[in-house]
């Protein structure tokens, strides 16, 4: 029994890894690194955002990063 969906999320990552290989195409890998730093620190999107808090909080917060054994 199969059901119709119409979110299909292999789908999805297929046309995102795609898009992504033609905006790639002929870039070094180190130009890659640079481009997706680059999109991180200026995106909007939600998780852009998180992680740029998180960045700054561990900058601000060393001694917080430190994990004890």
């Amino acid at each position: 029994m199969s059901m119709e969906r119409d979110f299909d999320c292999v789908r999805m990552k297929d046309e995102i890894q795609a898009r992504l290989r033609a905006q790639w195409e002929g870039l070094s890998a180190a130009e890659i690194r640079e481009r997706i730093q680059h999109d991180l620190e200026t995106s909007t999107e939600p998780i852009a955002e998180w992680s740029r808090r998180l960045r700054e909080a561990k900058r601000h917060h060393p001694s917080e990063n430190l994990q004890s054994d």
